[in-house]
Formats: C-alpha cells, structure tokens, sequence
C-alpha cells in the first residue's frame, strides 16, 4: 500500500463520514440554515473588542 493509497483511504472515510452526519441533521430537521463565516474578519474584530475593553 502506497501513501497515496493511504490518503485515498482517509478521503473516504472524511466523505462517508461527512455524508452520514449531513444525512442525520437533515433528517431530523425541517429546516437547515448555514452561514458562511469569515474567519479572518471575525478575529479582527475580536482583536478590536480586546483594544477597547482591555482586561
């Protein structure tokens, strides 16, 4: 087995995995809302929060 085959290996498992979970929230639920974050912008504006209200 090649470390190429190892990765595939684990690509499937992250897939099926990722495939069962979304499965069971969707059938458990009516209604499904997502939100795409933007990291970055969030810490920065942790960062300003910090500046403003120092501890």
């Amino acid at each position: 087995m090649t470390l190429g085959g190892a990765e595939c290996g684990l690509n499937n498992q992250r897939q099926n995995f990722v495939h069962q979970e979304t499965t069971r929230i969707i059938s458990g639920n009516s209604t499904v809302v997502t939100e795409k974050l933007e990291v970055k912008n969030m810490s920065a504006k942790a960062l300003n929060m910090v500046a403003l209200f120092p501890p």
